[in-house]
This record gives C-alpha cells, structure tokens and sequence, in this order.
C-alpha cells in the first residue's frame, strides 16, 4: 500500500485506494495485538 501510495502519481484513485489499503493495514494489526493480549488481560483479571 505505501508502494502504491508513493506511486500514484497524485492520481486521486490511486491515493485514496491506497489510504485505503493502509488504513485496513493498520485495523488487521490492532486487531492481532488485541487478539494477542486479550487473553493475557483476562487472565489476570479473572485469577
């Protein structure tokens, strides 16, 4: 996505297909750190 950011020319299609590219990026990992830490969270919590 940041390729295709650098290379778009300033085309806005190109650009705000690759924001958008980077945006789910970046939601995919939040959620694997989430996946990752929720359950060392709970786990102190619930013992």
């Amino acid at each position: 996505a940041a390729f295709q950011f650098v290379t778009g020319g300033g085309k806005p299609e190109e650009v705000s297909a690759a924001r958008q590219k980077l945006i789910y990026a970046v939601i995919g990992i939040a959620i694997a750190l989430l996946a990752r830490a929720l359950p060392l969270v709970l786990r102190n919590i619930l013992i």
